[in-house]
């Protein structure tokens, strides 16, 4: 994957560049004259879809071990990072797992990248005593997902409309399949994943990419693994009256919440349908302007946060419609809120003021994105997972060409009234869940 092209969004101008290595490692940047700072990151292919139940949240277990548990995280590191005003970070999602070092120079990066590079590739998984510790920081910050409504909606959405089935699976893993995972195990994952053919390394803003090719090849040329099958069929929803629920009610909830969710992955098929969904969202559920916030917040005091966000992944696209709520009476109307304001989407034009504000807000935005560094990293690593890095922010130039008959065409092909999923967070003094 070889590439080097200027890109220009408004006054803003990108210059995209990608490498590999002939071990297979893909190096890409995005360099930014007028930035302030570079950010680093390291790619894995892998992340929770990889997993089985029996032992899912494993990825996000060795993401800990690897940045907490590394002889690079000691106080040499740490005093470096700090001291040079850098930070350092990762997160595992569902298709990949990011490691990110943000640094005020380019210089200050370098310095810092053979210590973050050695954490990844050589953590110490056999020290018992340390792993038996990270493991429990995990359980904690799985509880506190639990508690966190929206993150909580997040893993029940997936799982009711992806069931059975590794894209459903939640991201941090279950309880009781943490505490079977052991060392061994987590040591012959690494391994697997954490090959030549599944890492990218990635740069952004003040990036000198050739400098960034040295640096991977230094430290990860020497690599050699096998290519892993990265192929997986996910089924689909069918299309007939199929609105799945999960409710559930807890008493450590005093507000309540409420997630709409659409599987929407045929939408990968067109880049022109994509744009216009995406200037749909924001039409919907994007800022205070949208229709949802004005329907409810301004108009039912319903919701101090409301917003529609669509996921965009390798092999799914799903959109989501979140209302936090602070009686339980609300979430029903909401919902009923929710639906007419889909309907008058897909059954009148969007007015030319409208659209127009919208195109501008969404516009501005992605500038905003693409002048921080680390939001450009990571942008840049989910276009070379769907193997496109051609594409960055390619929405920027097609909202502009978005007709009101586009929006009202793509909300009535995507927005399948009659098959979504619901999740209720439901703020009650009995806990009790049900799925249908």
């Amino acid at each position: 994957m070889n590439f080097h092209k200027i890109m220009r969004y408004g006054s803003l101008r990108l210059e995209i560049q990608t490498s590999s290595l002939p071990n297979g490692i893909i190096i890409v940047s995005a360099r930014d004259e007028t930035a302030k700072k570079v950010s680093l990151g390291i790619g894995i292919r892998s992340g929770s879809r990889y997993e089985t139940t029996s032992f899912n949240g494993i990825n996000h277990l060795i993401e800990h071990l690897v940045l907490e548990g590394s002889a690079a995280c000691d106080n040499r590191f740490i005093k470096e990072a700090e001291y040079s005003g850098a930070s350092f970070g990762a997160e595992t999602g569902r298709e990949h797992v990011f490691y990110k070092l943000d640094a005020p120079s380019w210089n200050k990066a370098t310095k810092l990248f053979p210590l973050y590079a050695n954490a990844i590739i050589n953590p110490p998984f056999n020290d018992v005593s340390f792993f038996e510790h990270e493991k429990k920081v995990v359980l904690t910050e799985l509880k506190s997902d639990i508690d966190n409504a929206e993150a909580y909606a997040d893993d029940a959405m997936f799982a009711l409309l992806f069931p059975n089935q590794s894209i459903g699976l939640p991201i941090h893993g279950r309880e009781e399949t943490i505490r079977k995972i052991t060392s061994k195990k987590v040591g012959e994952l690494h391994k697997q994943y954490y090959t030549p053919k599944r890492i990218i390394v990635i740069g952004a803003g003040l990036v000198r990419h050739n400098e960034l090719v040295k640096l991977a090849k230094q430290f990860f040329g020497h690599l050699y693994g096998r290519r892993i099958n990265d192929y997986f069929v996910v089924q689909h929803a069918t299309k007939v009256n199929n609105i799945a629920r999960h409710i559930s009610q807890r008493s450590s909830n005093e507000s309540s919440y409420l997630a709409i969710g659409f599987d929407v992955s045929n939408i990968m098929r067109s880049d022109r349908d994509k744009s216009a969904f995406i200037l749909l969202a924001s039409i919907l559920g994007s800022g205070s302007s949208s229709r949802l916030f004005q329907k409810l917040r301004i108009g039912r005091g319903i919701g101090y946060d409301v917003q529609m966000r669509p996921w965009f992944s390798r092999s799914v696209v799903v959109a989501f419609i979140n209302v936090d709520c602070h009686e339980l009476q609300d979430l029903d109307t909401a919902e009923q809120i929710i639906r007419v304001e889909i309907e008058c989407t897909q059954n009148t034009l969007v007015p030319k003021s409208e659209l127009r504000g919208h195109i501008e807000q969404l516009r501005r935005d992605i500038r905003n994105e693409i002048n921080n560094p680390d939001v450009l990293c990571q942008e840049l690593l989910h276009h070379v997972l769907v193997k496109r890095p051609w594409d960055l922010y390619k929405e920027y130039h097609e909202i502009a060409k978005v007709r009101a008959a586009d929006i009202r065409r793509v909300a009535k092909t995507y927005l399948d009234l009659n098959n979504y999923a619901v999740v209720r967070v439901e703020g009650t003094k009995n806990i009790h869940t049900t799925q249908t």
